[in-house]
């Protein structure tokens, strides 16, 4: 008996020592853990969270990251620096809000290397390095890396969340959220592979809130809606504020307009900032207008691809206004229309901009100046290079382009003729020769020369040069205006059709007077509308401005030109945003 209540005893010692060591070496590993988990610091003081160290953070503190932290945060009525120092923040989405707070992002520890790669759908995910097997199997050419910390979506909570149905349609910011009054100031870092299920997929900034961008990179966000890079809001009267004076904005995509950049707001770009490789399916590869925007500076606008406007659109159908000026570069985009440029509002474009390369592969390889647009063309810039499948290489013009000052528009200009309208000044001295072609309804083109100003330059014929007399062109008015003296300084360029070509020196003369009388072209009815294909040619210099060839297009350019008009119409519907 005794000696089975010793081994008794025995074994309890033993057992309670084994427990003993257990919860010892379970408490100095929680501790070591502990220590492990301190992801953030305000001075000497340690946080396990970035949410604990915001929520004890005072105006004016600086929050240094320590190591990479999971979890969205919340910014709320107070005024802070977030430090990345090199490491990254991923939540689900928004990451990070700011609400009715100011936060300035910084990284002073850039020296970090981040890799990451671009799915099929154009959405970027952040690996821990170049062995990670979707990385490789990604392709170089969807691969990527940079230095410093980062802002992203964490794949796994994030999916988490949409299996437990938690509210995610219908919110703006998939990286950064800017709302009630905020300020984001972004100084450095990266935001990049963060996807909002309606607008903003890396940053959203809603009314009466601001963005500015002074360096780091936003890179392969996505929005379901618009503003695939940055979105800036317009809502109840009151607008977004967006200033970008650097960094870049790169390979963003949106399901409808702003590929890099949808504003509604205001927004002024001016400094070296480079907007490139972004994709929208409608308008605006690179940035969508819809409210107030100046760019300046040594911007890039480049290589970017939309439906409409592949570098850049404004489309508020005539409420938008915008100023390009500086040594703004717009090159290399591709859309179907506007391969540069499309717009429907009061757009000015200035200075030393070169708008070049770009390509359309329906009308307008430069720029498209579409219903309601009032376009503008002035000083030293430059159009050239750029090339379209149907017409306006360099411009097509559906409403109004005003030309002064002595730019130097190499490529072809289109007008429609039934709507298209150029207006001159007596500022106007090209630095080469212009040459315009009018696109009229029945499917004809007309050409000639622009070589000079028309105000104070005595007749028309001087300033557009045309031999083809049996196609003057008229004014508003109907009246012929390419012969005789005139001080006018706007033409509608529209053209006025023979009945026959038996007689034509008389017949031309009759469709004059017509054109007199009315304010609409000679081309009354159905009657009218019979023509015979004529071939007229003459000889001399474009430097001249007497060179001019008239076409007679079949029913195939008929076709091509209602399908593509008809294709407008049709795509007029995208602008409208409820």
């Amino acid at each position: 008996m005794k000696k089975e209540r010793a081994v008794f005893v025995r074994k309890g010692i033993v057992t309670g020592a084994m427990i003993l060591g257990a919860v010892s070496g379970i408490l100095f590993m929680k501790g070591a853990d502990s220590a492990a988990k301190t992801v953030a610091v305000i001075g000497d003081t340690e946080y396990s969270s970035v949410t604990d160290a915001v929520e004890a953070a005072k105006d004016g503190d600086t929050i240094s990251l320590q190591a990479d932290a999971k979890g969205d945060v919340e910014v709320k009525d107070k005024s802070i620096t977030l430090d990345l120092n090199g490491h990254g923040l991923a939540g689900t989405a928004p990451v990070l809000t700011i609400n009715n707070g100011h936060v300035v992002l910084e990284d002073s520890d850039p020296g970090q290397v981040t890799y990451y790669y671009i799915d099929k759908k154009g959405l970027a995910h952040v690996v821990d390095s170049e062995d990670d097997k979707d990385y490789q199997n990604a392709g170089s050419e969807n691969t990527g890396s940079f230095t410093g910390g980062y802002i992203t979506q964490d794949e796994e909570a994030l999916q988490t969340r949409i299996r437990e149905r938690k509210k995610m349609f219908g919110i703006n910011g998939g990286g950064v959220s800017v709302t009630k009054g905020g300020a984001f100031e972004m100084k450095a870092g990266v935001i990049i592979g963060n996807h909002s299920y309606y607008s903003g997929g890396g940053v959203a900034v809603d009314y009466e809130s601001e963005f500015s961008m002074e360096g780091g990179f936003i890179i392969a966000n996505k929005a379901d809606f618009t503003g695939g890079g940055i979105y800036g809001e317009d809502l109840y009267d009151k607008e977004a504020t967006i200033t970008i004076t650097g960094g870049q904005i790169r390979d963003n995509i949106s399901g409808d307009d702003g590929g890099g950049i949808a504003n509604y707001g205001t927004m002024t770009l001016n400094g070296d900032v480079l907007i490139t490789a972004n994709e929208s399916e409608g308008f605006g590869g690179g940035i969508c207008n819809h409210g107030q925007m100046r760019i300046e500076g040594k911007t890039e606008i480049t290589e970017n691809k939309a439906s409409q406007g592949g570098g850049l659109s404004s489309t508020a159908e005539g409420s938008g206004k915008v100023f390009i000026g500086g040594e703004t570069n717009i090159t290399g985009n591709v859309a179907d229309n506007g391969g540069g440029i499309f717009n429907s509002d009061k757009m000015e474009i200035c200075e030393d901009v070169l708008i070049k390369g770009n390509e359309a592969k329906e009308i307008g390889g430069g720029i498209v100046a579409y219903r309601y647009g009032d376009l503008k063309i002035c000083d030293r810039v430059k159009v050239e290079g750029n090339k379209s499948k149907n017409f306006g290489d360099g411009i097509f013009v559906i409403h109004k382009l005003t030309v002064y000052g002595s730019p130097a528009i190499s490529d072809k200009v289109d007008i429609l003729g039934y709507t298209g309208m150029i207006e001159v000044t007596d500022t106007f001295t090209p630095a080469v020769p212009i040459s315009v072609r009018i696109v009229d309804e029945e499917g004809a083109i007309h050409s000639g020369v622009f070589t000079k100003g028309l105000s104070g330059h005595g007749d028309v014929a001087t300033c557009f040069e045309s031999a083809d007399d049996k196609y003057p062109l008229i004014d508003e008015n109907g009246e012929a205006r390419l012969k005789g003296d005139t001080d006018m300084e706007r033409i509608n360029f529209d053209a006025v059709y023979d009945d026959d070509d038996d007689d034509e020196d008389d017949e031309e003369d009759e469709d004059v007077e017509e054109a007199k009388e009315t304010a609409e072209p000679a081309v009354a009815d159905d009657s009218e509308k019979d023509k015979t294909t004529e071939e007229a040619s003459t000889t001399g210099s474009n430097i001249g401005g007497g060179s001019t060839v008239l076409i007679g297009l079949g029913g195939g350019v008929v076709g091509i030109i209602v399908g593509i008009f008809i294709g407008f119409f049709i795509r007029r519907k995208k602008q409208v945003v409820d």
